[in-house]
């Protein structure tokens, strides 16, 4: 868990100077809610789906810093 903070730490860090602004950082917030909504439905098959878009969003917003 400690490792797991420590990361989302990090992200929120470099979410802060994201050059997509304020609204870089609503979409994962938005992903998360989806993907809970989906685990508390009992769907996995949803919730894989929602993880994978969250996934591949976050990779993406994060391109910029490893370029």
């Amino acid at each position: 868990m400690e490792v797991e903070q420590g990361i989302q730490d990090e992200l929120t860090r470099l979410l802060a100077d994201h050059p997509g602004g304020v609204e870089s950082r609503r979409m994962p917030d938005q992903q998360h809610r989806a993907l809970v909504a989906a685990i508390e439905d009992g769907d996995p098959a949803k919730a894989r789906e929602r993880f994978t878009i969250h996934a591949e969003t976050t990779a993406d917003l994060f391109l910029p810093f490893v370029q």
